[in-house]
């Protein structure tokens, strides 16, 4: 199984505040569910640091906050591999880690290359309204300058495409 966001465990800071606040208290229950099989954690927050209890292993990690409104704060906890504060953290390789710590991708980010270019010409053709045209003409109301760049981030996505259809990738 490719390793993605979308499967890891995460544990959300925010959700855990939220529903630590909810409760009165700062022990939280946590479930992920992997097919048909529950794993269960606890979190015990403090003011400064979290202890979660997933799989028989503790994790601790500290706690910041910054406030972004008035008498407002959001929530911080750091990666235990390179100490970045983060809202999400995700439960891999034995360790609670970032994203790019843990080697996370989206599930997005898994298509194939012909895939990518196809979207990135389509995308391309919808800003300049082409409508199934190959050079469309220049709308009203848009700058020439804009037209032409645009342009020629159609030609770029073309030739990337053909890039890859011609070596084969995806």
């Amino acid at each position: 199984m490719i390793k993605t966001v979308e499967n890891a465990l995460q544990v959300n800071i925010l959700t855990i505040c939220k529903a630590a606040r909810a409760s009165g208290c700062g022990i939280v229950k946590m479930e992920w569910r992997r097919g048909s099989s529950l794993l269960v954690g606890v979190a015990v927050l403090t003011d400064d640091a979290i202890a979660l209890w997933v799989g028989g292993r503790v994790f601790q990690t500290s706690i910041t906050q910054r406030e972004f409104r008035k008498d407002r704060f959001l929530s911080y906890i750091h990666c235990l591999a390179c100490a970045k504060r983060c809202h999400i953290l995700y439960l891999e390789n034995g360790s609670l880690q970032c994203r790019k710590c843990a080697g996370l991708t989206y599930e997005c980010q898994r298509g194939h290359d012909r895939e990518r270019m196809t979207v990135k010409v389509q995308k391309a053709m919808n800003r300049l309204g082409a409508n199934g045209r190959a050079n469309p003409p220049r709308r009203a109301g848009v700058w020439r300058k804009t037209y032409y760049r645009r342009l020629g981030d159609l030609a770029d996505a073309m030739q990337e495409l053909a890039r890859t259809i011609v070596a084969g990738k995806g």
